[in-house]
């Protein structure tokens, strides 16, 4: 697993696809079948590492927690708070995304600081050291909303000294889709069957929680640097998302029994 698309690879994988058939095709005893399954990219750190798990044996789920002044933080807010999100339907998360890698495209995020400009932001202050986050980042998003239903797209983005936010994951869910079940398939991860026997459409104004697991990273968060968690109701190039007339508002609770965070697999 690595930082690349899906029509692109990694220098040597050429190499590493001889020696899986060689050994599964061919019957070469070449010692691939003795490594650890797991083969891992970490950004940040720019290197790869064998594993003998998914997720990782030391992973230390942590939680960070919203608060109403846009900071992302280990420590629960003392008090109960809440900020308010209109939708605007103009945001996206590019052009050349995960989602167009599909089509044989590479993906190319760029600076996302003027988007999040148009999003719900959360961000650490500067970190004191490097922390490692690999896995499933899982959103647990107190909401609620003034229309029957909604749009939400969660993007975890690195932060640099000089301010430039760089996409690193992302997670996405219809709230009246928000229903979960048994997933039919390992690891054992928030699931939304997303049914039609599953749509529970909204009250309008009632609190809801919205569990959103995004998709897997390996990434070394640097000293200096910030983590952000950047919500959207639109994603307008790569979603289509029904358009309300107004645009509904998103209420997102902090603190209290209705504190939003986000659970970080984080290495120790």
């Amino acid at each position: 697993m690595g930082d690349y698309d899906h029509t692109q690879g990694f220098e040597n994988f050429d190499i590493e696809c001889v020696r899986f058939f060689d050994r599964y095709l061919k019957g070469i005893d070449n010692g691939i079948d003795e490594e650890a399954p797991i083969y891992i990219y970490t950004t940040g750190r720019e290197e790869w590492r064998f594993v003998d798990t998914w997720p990782l044996s030391d992973q230390a789920d942590t939680p960070y927690y919203f608060e109403a002044d846009g900071v992302l933080s280990t420590d629960m807010p003392a008090a109960e708070g809440s900020d308010e999100y209109t939708v605007d339907y103009t945001t996206s998360s590019g052009l050349d995304t995960r989602w167009t890698a599909v089509a044989g495209y590479a993906s190319d995020y760029k600076d996302r600081a003027d988007e999040d400009e148009k999003c719900l932001t959360y961000t650490t202050p500067p970190l004191d050291s490097d922390v490692e986050v690999t896995g499933h980042p899982i959103l647990h998003l107190y909401t609620s909303v003034n229309s029957t239903d909604g749009d939400f797209f969660v993007y975890l983005e690195d932060i640099d000294e000089n301010g430039y936010a760089q996409y690193k994951t992302e997670g996405e869910l219809r709230a009246s889709l928000r229903s979960l079940g048994e997933r039919p398939w390992l690891p054992d991860l928030p699931y939304h069957p997303s049914n039609q026997a599953d749509v529970q459409p909204l009250a309008p104004g009632e609190v809801v929680e919205l569990v959103i697991d995004l998709y897997p990273i390996s990434h070394l968060f640097k000293q200096g640097h910030s983590m952000r968690v950047s919500l959207a109701g639109a994603d307008r190039h790569n979603f289509r998302t029904p358009k309300q007339d107004p645009p509904p508002t998103y209420t997102i609770y902090t603190g209290g029994e209705n504190a939003s965070y986000i659970d970080m697999p984080v290495i120790p």
